[in-house]
């Protein structure tokens, strides 16, 4: 920047001087008004002001001279879209310290409808409405028509003595159950006076009872179906037939056991719980109808769940 002299003589005239110590940058000189004598600038000069802008900041400009090409520059990311998908347990939106300049996106649920959650279960501001039946738990090998993730059934024998009606016995493993709608177990005998073998099942994955304190389960069973054999049983490994042939004793090929008495029912339905002594050792489940021979009624069971307790 270049200096000027003003040089005064004896006579000047310096009415017509407006200029104030508030008009003029600071450190430099000039006559105005107010004053016959050279005067210093009392404006604050500033320079060329370069300033970022924080979030929700607010910047005062101070007073006084400011050069050209000064700055004041917002600091705010500006992004597209945010595309949201739901998650359990909640998530970051990823939208700190950023502007936009389109949409937030969530993303809907498929088939987010009441008929789909179970009643009186919110997800979200959708209330549930469905009242059947789920089954994830292994401990559960059945549960009113659902096997346990992975588990299936199998029809086998309680006890033969001929072994020639086994293939004429019923195993139906979805019967539909009007009172709860859900499924439950179906199996029986044939109404036969030859019917010499007794029908059970089993389940063929075995299940890890580490643990489990007691085994409940829910079962419809007439009267002329029960005897002192018809048996819950928790075995240690797999067999095809519950006793031995000719025999109400259980097979020794069934290792480590513990049976339970199932009474008739009259056909109602009934639940029971019976306390295990030593589960730790048995990874198989065994339910047989176990009454002597007739002529004139085959003998049957409905199982509603087996569920083991812990």
């Amino acid at each position: 920047m270049g200096e000027g002299f003003i040089i005064r003589g004896g006579n000047a005239d310096l009415s017509d001087l407006t200029a104030l110590p508030s008009d003029v940058v600071e450190k430099q000189k000039f006559y105005g008004a107010g004053s016959e004598e050279v005067q210093d600038g009392a404006v604050k000069n500033n320079g060329s002001i370069k300033y970022k802008l924080p979030i929700n900041a607010i910047y005062t400009i101070p007073s006084g001279y400011h050069e050209q090409g000064e700055v004041y520059q917002d600091t705010q990311i500006v992004t597209g879209d945010i595309i949201i998908n739901p998650q359990q347990g909640g998530s970051a939106a990823g939208i700190k310290d950023k502007f936009f300049n389109s949409d937030v996106i969530i993303n809907g649920i498929e088939n987010l409808v009441p008929e789909n959650i179970k009643a009186g279960v919110f997800v979200g501001t959708v209330e549930g409405k469905w009242q059947g039946f789920v089954n994830g738990d292994p401990l559960q090998p059945y549960w009113y028509g659902l096997f346990a993730p992975g588990q299936t059934g199998r029809g086998i024998l309680n006890r033969n003595s001929s072994g020639s009606n086994y293939p004429d016995h019923r195993y139906d493993w979805s019967q539909p159950d009007s009172e709860t709608e859900g499924e439950y177990i179906w199996f029986r005998s044939m109404p036969d006076s030859s019917a010499r073998s007794y029908p059970a099942i089993t389940f063929d994955v075995p299940i890890e009872m580490e643990g489990v304190k007691s085994v409940t389960i829910c079962y419809s069973l007439p009267d002329h179906s029960a005897n002192s054999f018809t048996w819950l049983i928790l075995g240690e490994r797999a067999v095809n037939q519950i006793t031995n042939d000719n025999s109400w004793t259980i097979s020794p090929n069934m290792g480590a056991n513990e049976a339970f008495v199932l009474p008739g029912t009259n056909e109602l339905w009934s639940t029971l719980t019976f306390n295990i002594s030593r589960a730790a050792l048995y990874r198989y489940i065994y339910v047989g109808i176990g009454v002597a021979q007739s002529s004139s009624q085959g003998r049957f069971m409905r199982i509603r769940y087996i569920k083991l307790n812990k």
